[in-house]
């Protein structure tokens, strides 16, 4: 069975990415668990969702 690090080498040195989002939490995020939507569209019209749980303690 392979290692995690036998895995990471193969995939060779990672470069930067247009398909990575980021956002900045609202200041002051009271913990509790938040739904997470992301709706795009992409250069052929097509839309794509997705979503998560973000849980803040």
């Amino acid at each position: 069975m392979k290692r995690l690090a036998e895995y990471v080498s193969s995939l060779g040195k990672p470069v930067p990415s247009s398909h990575i989002w980021s956002v900045k939490l609202p200041a002051g995020l009271r913990p509790g668990a938040y739904a997470l939507k992301v709706k795009a569209v992409d250069e052929y019209g097509r839309e794509h969702r997705d979503g998560m749980v973000l849980e803040v303690v």
